[in-house]
């Protein structure tokens, strides 16, 4: 592991067991999946939708539809 991991995971330990381990990946994956599941869901009902880190914008009058 290298100097900056070996330093996070000493001031970590909680969560030093996931590092270097490839489960930010995977998590990033995840969190692609939703996003990518909001923008289809806009998409075909031709509403116009931003995705912009981990948030969606759309108009005002879509949101009832975003909320389910």
């Amino acid at each position: 592991m290298a100097q900056p991991l070996r330093l996070i995971a000493a001031g970590l330990p909680q969560i030093a067991s996931y590092i270097d381990m490839g489960v930010s990946l995977k998590l990033q994956r995840v969190d692609f999946g939703v996003a990518e599941a909001v923008m289809l869901h806009f998409a075909e009902r031709d509403t116009p939708c931003l995705g912009i880190h981990d948030s969606a914008i759309i108009p005002t009058a879509p949101q009832k539809s975003f909320r389910q």
